[in-house]
């Protein structure tokens, strides 16, 4: 049996080419998009490929617990996990209010949190895994009106399994030959083309201005 992807914010731009890569490469990718639609017309690019898309709350604990239990029930082990879902919302500081900020924070620092703690579980269970994260350059470069979201993805190299917190995750999990990742990105922008943390084996795939590179072959 191949094996299994499960990738965060997989229904367009970077994301979605990655569930493209991946797929190309011979893994079995369960994709995460906010809401059906989404999912249904990444799901009609994606025709032909073994992939397969889900709408569930990334920040519901219990919900992306069962979830993952169940791919890796049905699958018969979840070997990859790509957090790449994350929102902006150029908005003054000034003019910001708790509710934005809330839905950035919950799907920028707090969805990455659930996702990878319940597949390292698994990955750990299992005795082996991968945990990549997309991360931005709005968090150590900021820009204008952007303030929560710099806030956001300064935060999100905090927690457990991204940036700072990469290595004390690694350590708690390479019994269980579980690592984690970080993958920075330049600009994403539609026109200004993303420049990706690279690898020598990494397999890359150009399309409207992202060169999403990911090491498919070491993974």
């Amino acid at each position: 049996m191949s094996k299994t992807a499960v990738i965060t914010g997989g229904t367009r731009g970077i994301g979605l080419e990655t569930v493209r890569l991946f797929a190309e490469n011979g893994y079995h990718v369960v994709f995460y998009g906010s809401r059906k639609e989404t999912v249904d017309k990444a799901l009609a690019q994606l025709d032909g490929l073994e992939v397969e898309g889900k709408w569930t709350d990334l920040t519901d604990e219990e919900a992306i617990r069962r979830d993952f239990r169940q791919i890796a029930e049905t699958r018969g082990s979840l070997d990859v996990l790509i957090n790449n879902a994350g929102i902006s919302d150029r908005q003054p500081f000034l003019d910001y209010d708790l509710e934005r900020f809330d839905r950035i924070m919950r799907l920028n620092v707090t969805a990455p949190y659930v996702c990878s703690q319940a597949a390292a579980v698994i990955m750990k269970d299992q005795g082996h895994g991968v945990i990549l994260n997309t991360s931005s350059m709005v968090g150590p470069y900021g820009g204008c009106g952007l303030s929560c979201v710099q806030m956001g993805s300064q935060r999100h190299d905090k927690i457990p399994g991204t940036g700072a917190g990469t290595l004390q995750h690694s350590c708690q999990c390479s019994g269980a030959g579980c690592n984690s990742h970080r993958y920075g990105t330049g600009s994403s922008g539609r026109n200004g083309g993303a420049d990706f943390a690279g690898h020598p084996s990494a397999a890359c795939r150009g399309t409207l201005g992202y060169r999403p590179c990911i090491p498919v072959s070491g993974i």
